[in-house]
This record gives structure tokens, C-alpha cells and sequence, in this order.
């Protein structure tokens, strides 16, 4: 078994440094670019602009995805309201992570640092909690079990005619979730 790291919470900063943290999460959670993200994964599917352009290659023929290009009604107030709840005490941080934030003075280039370094591992924390809700929020707003997320996560296009004197290549299974990034998948 592997080691484990000790975590800790921004409640061991000082007011000073956790004001910070607190801040810059917060803020990011403001832009639309993080709700829009975060409204993905509550819907439970990616928009189709966002899934192209990640996997396109992979989204061929009549692909479910290619029909979901916005939001489902109620996504973008339950993002708002995940953000006004959220309680950074809830996040953990490697304690050695949070030891360097807090020896970095104020406004320095290693305060910086620590800060976005932060800032990314409460991002992603948030996001892998929300993915992990399964919320399915698509599902309930569709019928057709094509377009439902596991329909769409699951399809595979129409098998193409085999020629004798053209033989194609094999299409590759589809993955087990659409959300992912080129050099990333959540798949393992």
C-alpha cells in the first residue's frame, strides 16, 4: 500500500493567507468559464462544442453528443448555489503544500505560486466531487434513451459495410465517460 500523504485544511493559515485562498477560489468559481464547467458536470454530459473540440475525431457519424449543446434547464442554479455553499473548510491540502503557502510572504513570487497551486487542487477537488454526485440532471430532461448520458456515453455508430477490396479499420470502443481532456482521461 502506498504511502499516504497527511492533508490539512486552509483552517491551520493564518486570516491573512486563508483570506487569499478563499478569495481567488471564489472568484474563480464567478467566471463563466468555471460555471459553465461545473454546470457540465452537474448536467452530466459536456456541451457539444466542448466534447468536439476535445475528442472530435471520436464523435463521428450521428453522435448523441452533437445534440446537447446547452445546458439543461436548472444546471446553471444549481452551479450557483454549489458555489454560495461551499465551505472551504471542506477542501484538503497537502499539509506540505499549505506549510509552503503559509512560510511565503504576502505579495511575493512564492506566495503567488502557492496560490494558483492551491486554487488548482480546490478546483479540481470541486470538480471530482460534483462528477462523483452523479446528478444525471441530462436524464432527466430527455426521454429517448439515445440521448440519455449513458446513451450517449455508450454509442457506437452504425457498423460500416466491410468491402472485399477496402478493408477499413476497426472504430475504436467508445470511453466510459465524455468528460476528458486530450492528454488526460478519466477512463482509469
Amino acid at each position: 500500500m502506498p504511502p499516504t500523504t497527511p492533508l490539512g485544511s486552509v483552517e491551520k493559515l493564518d486570516p491573512l493567507h486563508r483570506d487569499a485562498i478563499t478569495t481567488a477560489v471564489l472568484r474563480l468559481l464567478d467566471t463563466a468559464l468555471a460555471r459553465e464547467t461545473f454546470g457540465q458536470i452537474i448536467d452530466g454530459l459536456p456541451l457539444c462544442r466542448i466534447a468536439y473540440g476535445q475528442r472530435g475525431r471520436r464523435l463521428y457519424g450521428e453522435h448523441p453528443i452533437l445534440r446537447h449543446v446547452t445546458l439543461c434547464p436548472g444546471v446553471e442554479e444549481a452551479a450557483d448555489k454549489f458555489r454560495s455553499d461551499l465551505e472551504m473548510e471542506s477542501l484538503a491540502f497537502k499539509n506540505k503544500l499549505l506549510d509552503s503557502f503559509q512560510d511565503s510572504e504576502p505579495n511575493s513570487r512564492a506566495f503567488y505560486l502557492r496560490l494558483i497551486e492551491l486554487t488548482a487542487v480546490a478546483v479540481h477537488q470541486i470538480a471530482v466531487f460534483l462528477y462523483n454526485q452523479d446528478t444525471r440532471v441530462h436524464d432527466r430532461h430527455t426521454s429517448n434513451p439515445h440521448y440519455t448520458i449513458d446513451g450517449a456515453t455508450l454509442w457506437d455508430d452504425e457498423p460500416y459495410q466491410q468491402r472485399d477490396d477496402y478493408p477499413l479499420p476497426a472504430l475504436p470502443p467508445p470511453w466510459k465517460t465524455l468528460f476528458s481532456h486530450p492528454y488526460y482521461g478519466a477512463e482509469s
